[in-house]
């Protein structure tokens, strides 16, 4: 199940003559399952209202956590053997690829659980529980005449597409058994505009109209 998460706006108000600071988070997840694929509206800053950019930085992070679980139902011994269980947690912006990266988790040989113990619950002799997780995020910072950085001015949204993809090969001889893969996916990315609050002349809007415009 794809959850997305609104945003969550911070206005850090200035002194005149200091940068202001506006950092905005937003987030995406997924339960059970990870075939997660989502678009992360990051929001523009808007120069007109707000005040000229001075500067952007944006944090992407994505992770996922999951379990392989075995449970042995037969009454002789039974063996399970993970053939390939991989993943890849991949975003994408502005034309550029943040992050790429992918992990895999082989088994050579079979491990054997003795006959079930009456408790379906992959654990004691007849079941096991193995955990994965995985991580991955980056940095990345523009500054006036850096490419794209005229992208983050406006009054719109910037797409950033996030993936985290997951596929599993279990091998399984022996007694009927029950086994599976669950997981969870997590996107959560935070972007920083630092302006010049002071670039604007004869501005009446409060800070609580300001905030409420993207609300």
């Amino acid at each position: 199940m794809l959850r997305l998460i609104p945003i969550l706006l911070v206005l850090a108000v200035s002194t005149s003559g200091f940068a202001a600071v506006d950092t905005v988070e937003v987030s995406a997840s997924s339960s059970g399952d990870t075939n997660l694929e989502a678009t992360l509206d990051m929001p523009q800053h808007d120069e007109n209202l707000l005040g000229d950019l001075l500067s952007v930085s944006l944090h992407v992070e994505g992770s996922i956590d999951g379990i392989f679980y075995f449970e042995n139902l037969g009454t002789s011994w039974a063996g399970y053997k993970i053939v390939d269980l991989n993943w890849t947690l991949s975003a994408d912006f502005l034309g550029e690829n943040l992050i790429d990266h992918a992990n895999i988790i082989t088994e050579p040989d079979y491990t054997w659980m003795e006959p079930f113990d009456g408790l379906e619950d992959y654990a004691g002799i007849s079941g096991t529980t193995i955990p994965y997780d995985d991580m991955a995020e980056a940095t990345m910072v523009w500054l006036p005449g850096d490419p794209g950085f005229d992208s983050f001015s406006g009054t719109g949204t910037i797409p950033l597409d996030v993936a985290t993809l997951r596929v599993g090969t279990v091998s399984v001889s022996g007694s009927p058994t029950i086994w599976g893969l669950s997981d969870d996916g997590l996107w959560t990315a935070t972007i920083t505009y630092e302006y010049d609050p002071d670039s604007i002349d004869n501005v009446h809007q409060t800070w609580s109209e300001i905030k409420a415009l993207y609300e």
